[in-house]
Order: C-alpha cells, then sequence, then structure tokens
C-alpha cells in the first residue's frame, strides 16, 4: 500500500549545534533524505518537505515523487528564526496529506524532526491537534534530538501528543541523545527496536545523569518497566485468590468468595471498557467539529485567493464629482452639470431668436426702402 509523508524540517538557529555530528542541520538533511529514500520504494508513494522556522512555517515541496527536486531542497533548507512553530507546522502538514483526493489511497503520516526546545506550546491546542490526526487516520513520527537540557522536556511534551494520536500503534516517538554518533543510524536503531521505546545504544557511564533521567522518564510515561521488576509466574497471580481461601474453609463460603472475587474483576473490566468508548466517542465529536473547521478554513482560503483574482474596489470611479471635473474639461461640457443634449437644445433656441430678429430687420429694413421709393414716385 502506497503510503505520503510530509516531513517537517528543523531549521531553526538551534540547528548549528555541533553535538551531533557534523552538526544538527547537516545530520537532519541525512536523515531526512534516507526516509524518503525508504517512503518512494513504493511504486505509488509520494512525499513533501516543509520548513518549520522563519517568518512562516512554509511547504517546501508538495507531495511528489522527484528525488532530485528532494535533495535539492533539502540542501536548500537555510537555517533561519530562533524557533520553530510546531503546531501551525503541523496544521499546514496535515492539510496538505489530508486534502488528497478521494481516489487516492493509502497510508498518510507526518515526520517530523525536533532539534530545538519546545517553548510556548499550547497544550490544549496541541491536544486537539492529535485527536484530529487520529480521527483521519495520520500517523505522526517525532525525532527528537534537542540536546542534553531539552530531551526530556521535549520529551514529555511529544510523548503526551503521541499517546493522544497514536491508533493501532502507528505512531511514535524516538529521543536521540547528543553524541558523536549518526542521527540516520541511530533512528534506524531505535525503528527497529521497537519504534517508541527510546531505547538506543549509548554508553550510559558517559553522562549517568542524561542517562538516569532518560529512564525515570521513560517509567513514568509507561513505555519502560522499572527496573528489576519483572512479570509475576502464574502461579503468584492466583496467590490473593488462594490467600483468601483456606482448603479446611467450607465448600459455600469457598464458592461465595471466588464469585465475589469474579465479580470485582468483571467490574473492573467493564469500567475500562466504558472508558475507552467514552474516550472514542470524544475523539469522534472532536474529530466533526474540526472536520468543520477545516472546511471553513479552507473555504476562506478560496475566497481570498478569488478575491486577489478580481478587481479591487479601489479601482472602480465611484465619485460623482470626480467624474463632472474630469468630463467638465473636454470640449462642450458644462461643468455644473447640465448634459450635451440640454446643450444642444440652448444652441437651437438662440438660433431661433437670431434668425426671428434678422427676419423683423429685413423686413423694417425692406418697408422704409418701399417708403422711400414710393417718395421718389410722388416727386
Amino acid at each position: 500500500m502506497p503510503t505520503h509523508t510530509i516531513i517537517c524540517l528543523d531549521n531553526s538557529e538551534y540547528m548549528r549545534n555541533g553535538d551531533i555530528t557534523p552538526n544538527r542541520l547537516e545530520a537532519q538533511q541525512v536523515a531526512a533524505m534516507k526516509q524518503c529514500n525508504s517512503v518512494l520504494e513504493g511504486p505509488e508513494s509520494t512525499i513533501g518537505l516543509l520548513k518549520m522556522a522563519g517568518d512562516y512555517p512554509k511547504l517546501l515541496l508538495a507531495l511528489g515523487k522527484d528525488k532530485f527536486n528532494l535533495r535539492a531542497e533539502l540542501g536548500s533548507c537555510q537555517i533561519e528564526g530562533s524557533r520553530i512553530e510546531l503546531i501551525n507546522s503541523m496544521k499546514k502538514a496535515y492539510l496538505a496529506v489530508k486534502k488528497r483526493s478521494d481516489d487516492d489511497v493509502g497510508d498518510r503520516s507526518i515526520y517530523v524532526f525536533v532539534g530545538s526546545p519546545l517553548k510556548g506550546i499550547d497544550q490544549d491546542e496541541f491536544m486537539k491537534l492529535a485527536g484530529r490526526l487520529r480521527k483521519s487516520n495520520i500517523a505522526v513520527t517525532f525525532i527528537n534530538f534537542a540536546g542534553e537540557d531539552a530531551l526530556v522536556p521535549n520529551q514529555e511534551i511529544l510523548q503526551q501528543f503521541i499517546d493522544k494520536v497514536n491508533k493501532d500503534n502507528n505512531s511514535r516517538l524516538e529521543s536521540v541523545p547528543p553524541g558523536p554518533h549518526i542521527l540516520a543510524d541511530m533512528i534506524s536503531q531505535g525503528s527497529q527496536s521497537g519504534g517508541s521505546s527510546n531505547q538506543f545504544d549509548f554508553n550510559e557511564d558517559m553522562d549517568p545523569a542524561l542517562a538516569a533521567a532518560i529512564r525515570l522518564s521513560l517509567i513514568e510515561s509507561g513505555q519502560a518497566p522499572p527496573e528489576e521488576t519483572s512479570q509475576p509466574p502464574p502461579q503468584q497471580q492466583q496467590q490473593p485468590e488462594n490467600a483468601l481461601i483456606d482448603p479446611d474453609m467450607d465448600d459455600d463460603l469457598a464458592m461465595a468468595i471466588r464469585l465475589s472475587l469474579q465479580e470485582e474483576e468483571n467490574r473492573k473490566r467493564q469500567e475500562q471498557q466504558d472508558t475507552m468508548e467514552d474516550d472514542a466517542s470524544d475523539d469522534e465529536s472532536d474529530g466533526e467539529d474540526d472536520e468543520e473547521e477545516d472546511d471553513f478554513e479552507l473555504q476562506q482560503a478560496l475566497a481570498m485567493s478569488m478575491m486577489d483574482a478580481k478587481p479591487k474596489e479601489e479601482d472602480k470611479v465611484d465619485d460623482e464629482d470626480f467624474l463632472t471635473d474630469v468630463v467638465g474639461n473636454l470640449p462642450g461640457v458644462n461643468k455644473k452639470g447640465d448634459s450635451s443634449n440640454d446643450k444642444m437644445e440652448d444652441d437651437d433656441e438662440l438660433e431661433k431668436q437670431k434668425k426671428k430678429k434678422d427676419d423683423e430687420l429685413e423686413k423694417q429694413k425692406k418697408k422704409k426702402d418701399d417708403e422711400l421709393e414710393k417718395q421718389k414716385k410722388k416727386k
């Protein structure tokens, strides 16, 4: 089955650190390219790239299969910004892998490199995003290599996310301690040892405090059992019941004790089942709300893009005063607002009056001429 994966890159200032050979940025590029090659082994699988630091998270490469473009974008990813925008980056990655054609089949996942301390994380929003990804069946992998001071705090934040998003063991967290080792090799070792176990072959004697802190965090999160503990044998598991039932006890009393213990066990199982159903119901309701939010966000983005394609309102000339002032400068147009038809009617009226006056003058002149002619004849 094909896989569609978005790889989120950490390109913050922390990636200059050389606590992993040769430095965090170059080690990340090698590990990311190795992951790309692994994903693209599938004939229909696709992969994309996204950077998390800078002015804003940016999708460097949409889902595709072109290894040449992948290498070029990985190599050109420069350090910028003091920290990563983890939540916004994962939201963009989520939309990139989720809004594919309905004809596409296959697994969808987000692969996140975290090489810097996670500061200012809104835990409620982070957990809401985890529920949204779980609802959409999108797997998440975190590679935590933030250095000695931030490794354990990051791990605690990211592990809560993994516990929420994990579905059918499809998500994992891998923490890589600092040291003179290759990041890609350490990730491979972690994958082979069980994914989210975070167990790596590093020398604990080199940094006992860090090793103890990692071990304690794993125990508290339930990823590793406490030291020197093992599963009790079957004989010991039956010890509580055997301790309550005396061999010489009356058969009816012994049966009553067994029934009581059985009822208590059934009650605990029912409580666990109810809790799991409630969690599933919460995830479903959260997912429906998130679907509506995603659709609204995409509609907004589409509307904004359509607005960009339309002429701006500022480009329209709706000011009558402005039109009057501009058109009034043309020949034959009255600035006071008289239309051209009114102007022509006025001209016709003046022409008629002038003609009438000329006719009257002509008649008076002719009349005088006639009178003079008569006087001459009389003489």
